[in-house]
Parts: C-alpha cells; sequence; structure tokens
C-alpha cells in the first residue's frame, strides 16, 4: 500500500472467484471454418475474495498486470471495500444492491483512470496481436480527449485483441485497455460521468469499467484450437509520453453533453410513454446516434410484455436497415440481451426499495425499537441473504409487498441497537426514505389503493419524536400529495400504451364509462402526447364508445382548450420556464457542436478554406465564378451575423448559370436554413412559417430565384418588396391585419417576423425596385464567349466521366460545417482594422450608395471572420477578431460587383453588349472591304465608289439579329441592355426617328478597351494592400485619421457636392444606414 493515502497512485480492489469451476476470463474457440466462439466471463460467480492493491508507479503496475494475465480467477475493481466488509472472509461484490446492508464496495476517489477501447478504427496493420503497443500509441494520440495526447500509459489486451481481420484481409480494429496516471484524485462518480458524457461526445471510452463492482478483466482468455494472438511479452506495456506521466483531467469537459443527452433520455421516455417501439423508430441512427437511442429503448422493453426474441429480432432489423456492419456487431444479440438483464435487475431493485422505503414509512423508531431494532426474525439475513431476488420469491409465495419488505429490510432510524454500520444506517434511512414517494409514482395504480389505508394509517397512529419526525412528517405530507393527485385522475402520468390498455379494459356497462374516457383524454393532455400518440388515444376511445374519432376529437379539443386555460402559468413561472428552455437548448447545441466538430474540424481549421470552396464548386460542375463562389458563400454564412445580413443579386441573361451556382452552394447549408420563394402572394412574406412564428426568417437565406416574381406590376409596388426592405434595413417586419371573430367585432392582430436575414436573388432584368437595389451587392454572371466555350468544353468532359469528382461525402462535410457553424451562433466581431478602411476611401469617387453599401462590406468582413472561427482569436467579450485575410476575401466577394454599380462603371451584360457590336461591326468593314478590292478590280482602281460601298462606321441590326449573335432568347434581356447601354452614353441610335419595327442604326462611342480601362480606375474598395499598409504603419494612419477629423470640422454643414448629389433623386439615409468607421 501507498504510505501517503492522500496520494493514491494505481489504487484498485483485486477480487478472486470463489465458486468452484468459476473463472473471471473468457474461453475462446475457433471452429474449423474460422468461427470465433466466446464464453461469459463470470457467468454465476457469487463469491469473491476482495484484496487492496496499490502500486506505485506505471512499471511496477505493468508488472503486476503482466503477473495477472496469467491468472484466471483474478479481475481488477475501481471500487474500495466498504469499512465494514471483512476481507478474510469470501464476499459479494456488490455496490448498488437492492438491500443495501449486502453491499461490499463502494466509490472511492481515484488518481488512476482505465479505458476500456473496443472495436476502434485503426491503420491498417496495427489491429494485430503483436502490434498492441503501436495501436495503443495511435489510438491514445488520436482516438481520445486531446488531454490524453502525449501521456505515458500502460496497455494491456482485451479478450478480442488480434482476432478479427477485416472481410478485405486488413487489420484496422482495435481491441485493448489503457491506464492513465491522473494529475491528482478525483471521485469514481465524477470519473464515471466524465467517461459517459466522452463517449456521447463521440469518444472511444466505456464508462462501465468506472462502476465500483464492474469487473476490469486483465487475465488472458484461455483459447482452444488456436493461440493467444498477444505475445506475453506484450500482455502489459508501458506506452511513454514524450508530453508528462500523467493527464490533466478536466472531469467536467463532457458536462454539457451528459446532461442534454440526459435530458434527450427523459423526453424521450415522456414524449413516447412506454412505447420502446416509437423511441427505436423515431430516434434511432438520427441525431442521437445509436447508443443512446438503444439504452432509452431497452430500459422501457426491460418493463414491458415483450419477449426477448421479439426485442432481439425488432433492433436486428432496424440495425440492418440503418447501420453499417460495425454497428451491427458493435450491438449484436448478446449486447441487447446483456443489457435487458442489467435493466431489469435494475428495475427489480427499485421496485424493492419503493417497499423498503414502504417499510419504514410504516414503522416508526418507536415501533422499532420495541422489536429490537429489527422487525425480522434474523438480523444476519440482513446482510448476506436479504436480496432482492430473495424478495422476490417471497412475494410470488403469496407475501405482500409490505410483508416482504419488513422481512428483509431493518429499521435504521436510529438507536444503539441497530446492528448496520453508520454508513449503511444512513443509506436505508435516508436515500429509501426520500426516494419512496417519488418512486410510488411510478407504481401501478392498483398497488396504490392497497397501500394507502395502511400507510397512512400508521403515520397518523405512531407520531415519531425527536429529530427524526421531521423527515417523516414529510415524507406523509409528500405522501398525502401525490395521493390527492392520483384521486383527482387515477389515469394521471401514464404512457401511451398504458392509456389505451386501460381504455380497452373498460366495462360497456360501467355507468361512469363517458366520465372515465374523460378523465382519460385529461390524462393525455396532461402527458402531451405526440400528434400520432394522440391519435392512437383516440382511436381507441372511440372504438370503445362506439362513436366516431371526429366527436372524440370535438371532445378533446374542448377538454384541452379549458385544461390550458386552467393552467395559465404565472409571469414568473412563464419567465423561470423560459430560461430554463433557454438552458437546456443551449446544452443541446453546445452537445451537436462537439459532435459536429470532430467531423468537421480539418476543414474548419484548414487555412486554405476559400480554395477548398472554389475546388468543390469547381468539382461540382462550375466553370469560373471565382469571385462568385466567395461572394455567395459569405452571403449564406451573414445569416448568422446579429444585427444584418448581406443581401446578393445575381444578375444574367437566360442559360448564362446565374441560378446554377446558388442552387450548388444552397445544397451545402442545413435543412432548414434556407426558404425558397419562387413565388407568392403579394402579402406572403409575414406569413412565412406561421403568423405566431416571429422567428421563422431569423438568421435563415431567403433565395428568390427571379427577382420577377417581386417586381412592381405596372405602377403598383409588390408588398413583398416594401416588407422585404424593411427587414433588410430595420431587422424585421411588423405587419397589421384585421382578423374577422365569429363571436365579436374584427379585431387588428399584430405579425412580427424577426429578422436578421440573409437574401439571394437572381433576375435576367433591369427591373429591381429602384430603392431595394440600393440594399444589395452585385455578383453578374460572365457571359463573355472564352467562359461560353470553356462551359460547353466542361459538360462535353463531364459526359465522359462516371462521375464528378465532387462526392456526396464532400456535400456532407460542407453541410456538416455549415451546421457547426450555426450552433455556435450568431456571432458579435470586431474589425479592429477598420478605421483604416475608412482612411484607405480617401480620395476615391463614390456615390452616395456607399454609406449602405459599407454596411455591407463589414458584414462580408465579419461573415469571412465567422467562417474562419476557428482560426480567429477571440477576445475578452467573446467577439471574433477579424484579419486582414477577412478584407481580402471580402473585397473578393464583393469589389466587382460594387464597381459595377458606381460611375462609371457599366454592367457585364452592357460590356458584352458592346463587344457584340464591335465583332458585328469588324465584320462589316471587312465585307466592304472585299466588296471595295472587286469593285476596284472590275472598274479600275480610280473609279468612283457606289453609295453602298460608302466606309461603315455603325452597325444596323434589329433587336433579334443582337439575341442572335449574343445567344439569348430573352428580347426583353437584351431590350434592356440596350436600353442601359443608350443611357450611359456608351451607344447612339443615329437613326432614332426609324420606324419601330425597322433595324435600328447604332454607333459604338465608348469602346470596350475604354470601358475595361474605366473599370480598372474606378474601383468601388480600398485595395487590399493600400488597407494593410494603413494598418502596418500606425502613424501614418494616425495622421491620416487626425487630418480627416480637421476637414471634417472645418467643412461647411451642406457642401455643393452633397447638394447635387442629394437632387440625383436618392433619399437621405438615416443616421442608423451611416456607418462611422473613421
Amino acid at each position: 500500500m501507498s504510505s501517503d493515502p492522500k496520494e493514491p497512485i494505481y489504487q484498485f480492489t483485486a477480487a478472486t472467484v470463489v465458486d468452484q469451476g468459476k473463472a473471471a476470463t473468457k474461453l475462446i474457440e475457433i471452429e474449423p471454418d474460422g468461427t470465433v466462439r466466446k464464453t461469459s466471463y463470470d457467468t454465476g460467480a457469487t463469491y469473491w475474495r476482495l484484496k487492496e492493491i496499490d502500486e506505485p508507479d506505471h512499471q511496477a503496475m505493468a508488472a503486476m498486470l503482466r503477473r495477472l494475465s496469467t491468472h484466471k480467477r483474478i479481475c481488477l475493481l475501481a471500487g474500495a471495500p466498504l469499512p465494514h466488509v471483512d476481507l478474510a472472509v469470501p464476499n459479494y461484490r456488490r455496490s448498488n444492491n437492492a438491500d443495501p446492508s449486502t453491499n461490499t464496495l463502494c466509490n472511492a476517489p481515484r488518481a488512476c483512470l482505465v479505458i476500456d477501447i473496443d472495436g476502434a478504427a485503426v491503420p491498417d496493420g496495427l489491429g494485430h496481436g503483436e502490434r498492441i503497443a503501436e495501436a495503443a500509441s495511435w489510438l491514445r494520440d488520436n482516438c481520445l480527449p486531446a488531454s490524453f495526447k502525449g501521456v505515458t500509459a500502460i496497455a494491456i489486451p482485451s479478450s478480442s485483441t488480434g482476432l478479427y481481420a477485416a472481410e478485405d484481409g486488413t487489420w484496422t480494429k482495435a481491441w485493448l485497455k489503457l491506464f492513465f496516471l491522473l494529475d491528482r484524485a478525483h471521485p469514481l462518480e465524477a470519473l464515471y460521468r466524465w467517461a459517459r458524457g466522452a463517449k456521447i461526445a463521440g469518444f472511444a471510452v466505456d464508462p462501465a469499467v468506472l462502476l465500483p463492482s464492474q469487473p476490469i478483466y486483465v487475465s488472458r482468455p484461455v483459447f482452444v484450437n488456436c493461440a493467444d494472438p498477444v505475445p506475453p511479452e506484450l500482455h502489459a506495456v508501458v506506452i511513454d509520453g514524450p508530453v508528462s506521466d500523467r493527464v490533466t483531467l478536466d472531469v467536467q469537459q463532457f458536462e454539457t453533453p451528459l446532461v442534454a443527452a440526459d435530458a434527450w433520455s427523459a423526453k424521450a421516455r415522456a414524449d413516447t410513454g412506454s412505447d420502446w417501439h416509437a423511441v427505436l423508430d423515431a430516434e434511432l441512427g438520427g441525431e442521437q446516434g445509436f447508443f443512446q437511442v438503444l439504452t432509452v429503448a431497452l430500459g422501457l422493453a426491460a418493463k414491458s410484455a415483450a419477449t426477448d426474441e421479439e426485442i432481439t429480432a425488432t433492433i436486428k432489423a432496424l440495425l440492418t436497415e440503418r447501420a453499417d456492419r460495425d454497428r451491427q456487431n458493435e450491438y449484436d444479440r448478446s449486447w441487447v440481451l446483456s443489457t435487458l438483464r442489467r435493466f431489469r435487475a435494475a428495475d427489480h431493485g427499485r421496485r424493492a426499495r419503493i417497499e423498503a422505503g414502504l417499510s419504514l414509512l410504516l414503522t416508526s423508531p418507536a415501533a422499532a425499537r420495541d422489536h429490537g431494532g429489527h422487525p425480522m426474525p434474523d438480523p444476519t439475513l440482513a446482510r448476506h441473504a436479504g436480496s432482492a431476488s430473495e424478495g422476490a420469491a417471497h412475494a410470488v409465495n403469496g407475501h405482500s409487498p409490505i410483508t416482504v419488505s419488513m422481512a428483509v429490510v431493518p429499521d435504521c432510524s436510529g438507536g444503539d441497537d441497530c446492528d448496520l454500520p453508520d454508513a449503511t444506517q444512513a443509506t436505508a434511512a435516508g436515500v429509501l426514505a426520500e426516494r419512496v414517494v417519488a418512486a410510488h409514482q411510478q407504481m401501478p395504480t392498483s398497488d396504490h389503493a392497497n397501500i394507502k389505508p395502511t400507510v397512512l394509517a400508521q403515520v397518523d397512529a405512531n407520531q415519531p419524536e425527536g429529530d427524526a419526525d421531521t423527515e417523516y412528517e414529510q415524507l406523509a405530507a409528500e405522501y398525502r400529495v401525490a395521493e390527492a393527485e392520483a384521486e383527482a385522475n387515477p389515469y394521471a402520468g401514464h404512457g401511451c400504451n398504458d392509456l389505451i390498455t386501460i381504455v380497452q379494459g373498460l366495462d360497456h356497462n360501467d355507468p361512469a364509462l363517458v366520465d372515465r374516457c374523460k378523465r382519460l383524454i385529461d390524462a393525455a393532455i396532461a402527458a402531451r402526447f405526440e400528434p400520432l400518440l394522440k391519435g392512437r388515444v383516440r382511436k381507441a376511445l372511440a372504438v370503445k364508445l362506439g362513436i366516431t374519432q371526429t366527436s372524440v376529437r370535438e371532445q378533446w379539443e374542448t377538454q384541452e382548450k379549458a385544461w390550458a386555460k386552467a393552467n395559465v402559468p404565472k409571469p414568473d413561472e412563464i419567465e423561470a420556464q423560459e430560461a430554463e428552455e433557454k438552458a437546456a437548448a443551449a446544452e443541446a447545441r453546445q452537445t451537436e457542436a462537439a459532435g459536429l466538430w470532430t467531423k468537421v474540424s480539418p476543414l474548419a481549421v484548414d487555412p486554405a478554406l476559400m480554395d477548398r470552396l472554389r475546388r468543390f464548386v469547381a468539382d461540382a460542375g462550375v466553370v469560373g465564378e471565382q469571385a462568385g463562389a466567395v461572394s455567395l458563400f459569405l452571403t449564406l454564412v451573414s445569416r448568422l451575423l446579429p444585427d444584418r445580413g448581406l443581401c446578393l443579386l445575381r444578375r444574367g441573361a437566360a442559360s448564362s448559370g446565374k441560378n446554377h451556382l446558388p442552387e450548388i452552394m444552397l445544397k451545402m447549408m442545413p435543412e432548414g436554413d434556407v426558404i425558397t420563394a419562387s413565388g407568392g402572394s403579394p402579402k406572403s412574406l409575414p406569413y412565412m412559417g406561421g403568423a405566431d412564428n416571429r422567428g421563422a426568417l431569423a438568421h435563415k437565406v431567403l433565395y428568390i430565384p427571379e427577382a420577377a416574381s417581386i417586381a412592381p406590376r405596372g405602377s403598383v409596388e409588390n408588398d413583398n418588396t416594401i416588407m422585404l426592405r424593411t427587414l433588410i434595413s430595420e431587422g424585421r417586419i411588423v405587419y397589421q391585419v384585421v382578423v374577422t371573430r365569429q363571436d365579436g367585432p374584427p379585431e387588428t392582430v399584430e405579425i412580427v417576423k424577426d429578422g436578421p436575414i440573409a437574401v439571394v436573388l437572381t433576375s435576367a432584368r433591369n427591373n429591381i425596385e429602384a430603392e431595394l437595389l440600393t440594399r444589395l451587392v452585385l455578383a453578374d454572371t460572365d457571359e463573355s464567349a472564352a467562359l461560353t466555350e470553356r462551359v460547353c468544353a466542361s459538360i462535353l468532359k463531364r459526359a465522359t466521366q462516371r462521375r464528378l469528382r465532387s462526392t456526396v461525402a464532400e456535400l456532407e462535410l460542407w453541410r456538416d460545417y455549415h451546421r457547426w457553424l450555426a450552433l455556435g451562433g450568431p456571432y458579435d466581431v470586431v474589425v479592429p482594422f477598420a478605421r483604416a478602411i475608412g482612411v484607405a476611401y480617401g480620395g476615391m469617387a463614390v456615390p452616395l450608395r456607399v454609406r449602405r453599401d459599407i454596411n455591407s462590406i463589414l458584414a462580408a468582413i465579419k461573415a469571412s471572420a465567422i467562417a474562419h472561427k476557428a482560426q480567429r482569436a477571440i477576445d475578452g467579450d467573446g467577439c471574433i477578431i477579424a484579419t486582414l485575410d477577412d478584407y481580402r476575401h471580402a473585397w473578393t466577394a464583393l469589389a466587382g460587383g460594387l464597381a459595377a454599380v458606381y460611375k462609371p462603371q457599366v454592367s457585364a451584360g452592357v460590356m458584352t453588349l458592346v463587344r457584340t457590336l464591335e465583332a458585328m461591326l469588324a465584320e462589316a468593314v471587312a465585307a466592304r472591304k472585299a466588296k471595295v478590292a472587286e469593285h476596284h478590280k472590275a472598274h479600275g482602281p480610280g473609279a468612283s465608289l457606289p453609295h453602298d460601298l460608302r466606309p461603315v462606321t455603325t452597325v444596323i441590326a434589329t433587336v433579334r439579329q443582337i439575341m442572335a449573335r449574343l445567344g439569348i432568347a430573352s428580347r426583353d434581356t437584351v431590350a434592356s441592355r440596350i436600353e442601359a447601354a443608350l443611357t450611359s452614353g456608351v451607344l447612339e441610335v443615329v437613326n432614332p426617328t426609324a420606324p419601330r419595327n425597322a433595324p435600328r442604326e447604332y454607333r459604338v462611342r465608348v469602346s470596350s478597351t475604354a470601358l475595361r480601362a474605366q473599370i480598372a480606375g474606378s474601383a468601388a474598395m480600398p485595395a487590399p494592400d493600400a488597407v494593410a499598409a494603413l494598418v502596418a504603419d500606425p502613424d501614418v494612419l494616425e495622421a491620416a485619421l487626425a487630418q480627416a477629423e480637421a476637414a471634417a470640422l472645418a467643412a461647411p454643414e451642406h457642401d455643393d457636392a452633397t447638394t447635387e448629389t442629394m437632387a440625383l433623386g436618392d433619399e437621405p439615409e438615416t443616421d442608423d444606414d451611416v456607418a462611422d468607421i473613421v
């Protein structure tokens, strides 16, 4: 033993099987066909010799484990022997028995941790028995929480180590146990909760070995027809740790996912009642995975009348349908049956504790002392013979539950005559009595009726005295409250299946049948069943009463309204409930985020995240559109900002791919985060998600694939456009509508829809309402002939390939990534270089709408920071700190689109039109030149030219001819581009008075070369390098800021430029719309 008990090292209890013919190991036999057959470990073993062990370091512990590997009757236990246990004689191996007096083990502080790893995936070859050390090192560093990485450990093989190769002959699964030293001792209960949480979070940890009486099997199996695949020298091996000899363990690390999982288990039981089928059907393989759902379902199944064959067959069928082969092997028939046995034993123990608690309640301390403190003939039976199984046998033989409990549980409320030690007295008198009321509420109603009169009579007739009296008085009061509730409605608290069984058992001739059915409905309403379960109860009631389900539904709704009116919570109750719901939701989000992190972490920490996005989009079949992909990505992420998201407009002709890229990108989004509105009534926006759901649009992406659906009709503006503008700018919609009432005058109802929201629109026309356009940033499609050639080549190339390089797995990874981001939102982001952007704007000619666009620029920067949150620092207030890289991504996404709406810019569509007309002009010039040469050849070099061979400086064409040259089928699109070119002065019509359907004669006033030069010289955003230079030189930045401030103070309140700009028709912005970044 260690000389310092306050500093335990490797402390365990060694347990040796005493029963003849039993062992603490397995027998493994290899059949001729290669099938592996195993016996159970220690089935039937009852008595054990217990001995405390304490090894001082890793080497000594490893040596002891190697010795124990050859002893087939010895295993280790994490728990410690109770003080009263005589270690010189055989004992039970118990820590939570129905009769506490028979327990021999208890929780104890431990500074060591055992991790049992079963079937974890490892690199090929590490599953071999002779490579256990390599497998242990790899698992420690890759499959356990980060605090274990590089820490010294001891590895021992499990019974399955080296036995199972995959079907393709690879060795990619490992089974072993790892022993770690901790930096300090933790209570065993805390270690067990940590292990449960770690398993829920997805780590290869089995919490069972941390229960006080759960064996840790260290002996090697007995092998038949085969040799041990693990060499003797590797039966225990020390894995050196380059980082530390001990693990710094945070036992609260996984408390959040554990609490959320327990809450889900309780909710699953409440939602489905006792219907284990419903739990499996609804949840198995879903967001809760497999282990948690199977555990809850088996807990319910253990209490049902279902046979083992029915349960195992149902689970096997569902696993075959929903799980891979590894999951099916992990949760096989033996696992299901052993789990069922544990639940049934625990349930029997719970019932035994109920009976024990009632016996304490029935027998007051004074009455117990009259019997010598023991209302049982032989008090020694309480320690070694009063097991739950014996109590069950007595009950079967005809004894009532009260009689049985009095026969096996002593009164331990105090006094010198009590034969049990103090710790056990506290357990019997305190824990059992405290649990009796809660457990009593779970007992069948028939038991209540039998027990109630006797219990209350005994309590009233035997008022105890002294300090212990308070406990009995409180217990009796709580018992009376529970009984009063049961009297008010004896069906309350039952699950769906139980209520249906009660309905089916009602007597048709019972004069109180209708009243009983109403009480059953009240019980079902209080249980808050899901619609499917409600329907099952209604159907049963309709069959029993011989009426239609519609009649039952009407009665149900009447009682539901009355119940809701009677149960209106008080304001403080509502506030407390909302706080509780928010906390539960936050915990659930954290749990899900932790699970997703294991999948998305390689993507989230990738410094080339945007490059990977571009590759994914290209693999999905998008050619070009690099800036468009970034702008769309940042728009999607911007929905997670707390105030205002990006609103993006993609313009392009039909067949230019304006919708293709958004639809690819939107597939990356989680279901429910995108609202697609291809059309709708003029006032559909405030009703999205339901009139009462004010958060239906918050932090969502609204996708409008054709902006024509919200365009004005003639001179009438679309109501949805007005409300969309308000939602973007103000962050919410408040819409009032008059609703008629059957029982009163019309009433005004207010519908509120909260934002913020991100918006993606596409359009083939220039028909975006002007005020809405000022709230949008642009990302026009590339309609150049060069890109058209690349698109066609890509389509033809893909036709020769079997599949796209972007796989479903890659798409699912991006979807999980967006889901992971959303679980942490909304996010606050600070932009420390914002003032440098303002200084860099100095000298740039920008229009008035930059007052709104600066908010979009900041939103894009913040969205990039959110997308890279795993790579960004967090300040003391929890805000993400943006970097200059985020400005570069924002510049890539927005600079081109913003420049398209700033003078002297023209759109990409107008640019394409000009290039097309220039090509037509070049063709006309070449044709004239050829004709002139022919004329001179026929009439001589000096012959005068006819009128039709005069010099060509214009293009004569109809709209239809231009459509054909552009490859655009929409006449409106081409006409709108011609109009835009004429308005901007790029084109001129030489024959404006020509008839309507006659060809027009166009002159190109500004060549495409000149337009490109203008675009290059008219940037809409400061270049990233300019901003970076200011950030790198704080002195220059501060001087520029001081100069700007002095200039602002010296400037008149309204200068001519501002007045002239305002006269252009733009409305002045409010102070809230102006970003004061300088």
